[in-house]
């Protein structure tokens, strides 16, 4: 098994302080993040609408993350 990579790094702190390491974080910083995450990994193909992400899809993303 490889080294993860800086996307996987990322993302497993974003899910970090989802759990609460950081629970002063505002849910904007959090939709912030994650559209910073998916572009980062290009996913802007697959979700064009990231832009108008709220925070139901961070907290699916959260729980789908959690999961994988």
């Amino acid at each position: 098994m490889g080294r993860p990579t800086a996307f996987e790094r990322r993302a497993k702190e974003w899910l970090n302080d989802m759990k609460g390491a950081r629970a002063s974080r505002t849910i904007k910083t959090y939709l912030d993040e994650v559209k910073a995450i998916a572009r980062d990994v290009d996913l802007l193909h697959l979700e064009p609408n990231i832009d108008r992400w709220g925070e139901s899809e961070v907290f699916a993303l959260r729980d789908w993350w959690a999961d994988v």
